[in-house]
């Protein structure tokens, strides 16, 4: 699972300083339907299930920044955030969230955001070319993630940035991740879903958090 095994880079590098905090936990009362609004089923009829598919989608109410990014991204409220050193989790689970960090955690078995950025240096000590373009940047985290049935890698923008955007199976779990560089940094933005259903009623969503994201203020 990335949240896991991009912190592992660290450990295999010996170059990462770890650093040991908690989870920073934000709950609310309407964590319970957040997670249900994923798995809502859809009512017959096409008036009905254009009405269900707007109120199955949660409402991106909280807004946090990024460690150390300067950008900052909407997401559903009740869902939970941990982080540690220049990696974020927000993840939907109060399960999941409790063992974000954890070296080798099950699957995920909710959603879960992450973001991780990385210097250029600690990635080129990882086998990152000198010069590295995204499509190597790409190649190196399919082969460390151990990514699967991996789509054609799409272009497009993040972060004011140009990126890659990938669908993959991972290690449990199915995996939307997107990856490039920005200030003299590798990132790698993804969501984890259980299964290739739930990631599918999932990405309705994940648009319009990639929509939300804007430079902090």
């Amino acid at each position: 699972m990335i949240r896991s095994r991009f912190v592992q880079m660290a450990l295999l590098s010996l170059l990462l300083l770890v650093v040991a905090c908690g989870p920073d936990t934000k709950e609310t009362s309407d964590q319970q339907a957040a997670t249900a609004s994923v798995s809502s089923p859809a009512p017959s009829g096409e008036s009905d299930s254009a009405a269900s598919e707007e109120t199955r989608q949660p409402q991106l109410s909280e807004r946090i920044t990024f460690t150390g990014f300067a950008y900052s991204i909407a997401y559903p409220a009740g869902w939970l955030v941990a982080r540690r050193g220049p990696a974020t989790v927000i993840s939907q689970l109060a399960e999941d969230h409790e063992q974000a960090f954890q070296e080798n955690p099950p699957p995920t078995r909710g959603i879960e955001v992450s973001l991780d950025h990385r210097s250029l240096e600690f990635m080129q000590n990882l086998g990152l070319a000198q010069e590295p373009t995204i499509q190597e940047l790409f190649e190196l985290n399919q082969a460390f993630f151990d990514w699967s049935d991996a789509s054609p890698p799409e272009r497009l923008e993040v972060f004011d940035a140009p990126a890659l955007a990938v669908r993959a199976q991972g290690q449990g779990d199915w995996v939307y991740a997107l990856m490039g560089f920005t200030n003299n940094e590798a990132f790698l933005l993804s969501v984890e879903a259980p299964g290739p259903e739930a990631l599918d009623a999932f990405m309705p969503t994940w648009e319009r958090m990639l929509a939300s994201i804007e430079p902090a203020e």
